[in-house]
């Protein structure tokens, strides 16, 4: 992409929960590597 930023390795970038799918009975969800928060969003 031409118009896509620059970013610095190591730079954190905002994760989120939000974006999940429900499909026939299973729900797929992004997990960040944090068991704390990745338990309570599943």
């Amino acid at each position: 992409m031409d118009d896509a930023k620059p970013r610095l390795a190591g730079t954190r970038l905002a994760a989120s929960y939000v974006n999940f799918y429900v499909a026939n009975g299973a729900i797929i969800a992004p997990q960040f590597g944090d068991q704390k928060w990745d338990d309570e969003a599943v």
